[in-house]
């Protein structure tokens, strides 16, 4: 009944149709295997890095107890300022609102100089 010649499928019907209704799954499955194939590839193919695998100690120093507060479940947490910029240190718009008014002109009555 079956040409020997007709090379049989791979996958089983059940496979196949579970491939046709959840095909998320196998191409998740098959994107998976590319990447690690290629993460193998070039870790074989690229040089080592010196230090590359070295441990890396990251100095810390315990915050002083004036730098605590403690939150409403009792722990103790680092205080943050809020109002701390990224870059460090509030600007000086905001601490000191007469630098701004006197960059614009403006004198503490409100007028203009």
């Amino acid at each position: 009944m079956l040409d020997p010649a007709v090379p049989l499928p791979t996958l089983t019907l059940r496979e196949r149709l579970t491939m046709w209704l959840f095909p998320q799954r196998f191409v998740t499955a098959f994107t998976r295997a590319a990447v690690e194939e290629i993460r193998e590839t070039a870790d074989e193919a690229l040089p080592t890095i010196p230090g590359e695998t070295a441990p890396r100690p990251v100095p810390t120093a315990k915050p002083t107890l004036e730098q605590l507060r403690r939150s409403a479940g009792g722990d103790l947490t680092a205080a943050v300022d809020p109002f701390e910029s990224a870059g460090g240190g509030r600007s000086a718009a905001w601490t000191d609102g007469r630098a701004v008014h006197e960059e614009m002109g403006v004198v503490e009555d409100g007028e203009e100089s």
